[in-house]
């Protein structure tokens, strides 16, 4: 069997080196301490007004100090007033974070907010009324 040029060899285990450390290094992926489950109750076609409700679950063993859930839209959708939650954010992205009321959630705990959100008048143009996604992190 023929050998390698040294340069390409030292290439070689430098590379392979480099792989396995990575490999230790990295850490496990993170199990989701949270979920969310989104609901549009109502739409109006007239005005482009619909009413979303998220529920979050802290899936978790340990009470939480606090919660945010990222939602967002396509462009063409402004999130508007929320309840049971601080929104924080403009347009199709909003990040909606606890108050001192409910930042606190039990293991498998849930909470319940709502927001209003308005569909832009876009002429010939559907826009999606459903989010793009709707993610959470707990704290």
């Amino acid at each position: 069997m023929p050998r390698l040029p040294r340069h390409l060899h030292w290439l070689i285990v430098t590379l392979l080196g480099a792989v396995a450390a990575l490999a230790v290094a990295s850490p496990a992926p993170a199990v989701a301490a949270c979920s969310t489950a989104y609901t549009r109750i109502f739409f109006n076609a007239e005005n482009g007004v619909f009413q979303a409700n998220v529920t979050l679950t802290n899936t978790r063993s340990a009470t939480t100090s606090g919660w945010t859930v990222r939602v967002v839209y396509v462009p063409g959708i402004e999130i508007g007033t929320a309840w049971n939650a601080v929104k924080e954010g403009d347009g199709s992205v909003a990040d909606f974070r606890n108050g001192i009321w409910n930042a606190q959630i039990p293991p498998g705990g849930r909470v319940d907010f709502g927001f209003l959100a308005t569909r832009l008048p876009r002429t010939g143009l559907q826009v999606r009324l459903a989010p793009v996604s709707v993610t959470c992190a707990l704290a």
